[in-house]
């Protein structure tokens, strides 16, 4: 089984720009980033790594929006 190397860009995407939408308070859609982080964390073939990535963007996010 092969690391899935092309999601690693798109959770490193993530974890910049949530920083400025959930933490700078900038309005989104409440369910676009736990939806964005369950679709990367639905995907076969993640590392370790990158899941623990994923995990730790999903514990990042403010409790009404999990």
């Amino acid at each position: 089984m092969q690391p899935n190397v092309l999601v690693e860009p798109e959770i490193a995407h993530l974890d910049r720009v949530m920083g400025t939408f959930v933490f700078g308070r900038v309005s989104a859609a409440t369910a676009y980033w736990p939806n964005r982080l369950d679709a990367l964390w639905a995907l076969r073939h993640l590392t370790d790594y990158q899941r623990c990535w994923v995990q730790e963007l999903m514990r990042e996010l403010p409790e009404p929006e999990r």
